[in-house]
């Protein structure tokens, strides 16, 4: 949640990474989880031209040697879920 400060090897811990993550303002409902997660991310690029920057988009899962997980599908429905065009009503 919020915005990422910081990512960095854990000094003690070599496989370990610390992010820093810093918010504005309160929220509610907010989780977090400890696992050994592989980040996966790609550019949301608007279908509208003019309609702004592409944006980063990052999912955490786990490993397949963990989890059989479809990353791939769960990147693209969450892209999808970005689109707010007239066209995806």
């Amino acid at each position: 949640m919020g915005k990422r400060l910081s990512e960095e090897p854990d000094p003690e811990v070599k496989d370990l990474l610390v992010t820093k993550y810093q918010i504005q303002q309160p929220v509610s409902f907010v989780t977090f989880a400890l696992a050994p997660f592989e980040r996966h991310t790609q550019m949301v690029k608007w279908d509208k031209a003019g309609a702004g920057d592409p944006i980063p988009l990052e999912f955490n899962s786990l490993p397949g040697s963990v989890a059989a997980i479809k990353e791939d599908f769960i990147m693209a429905e969450l892209d999808n879920s970005c689109d707010i065009s007239p066209r995806s009503w």
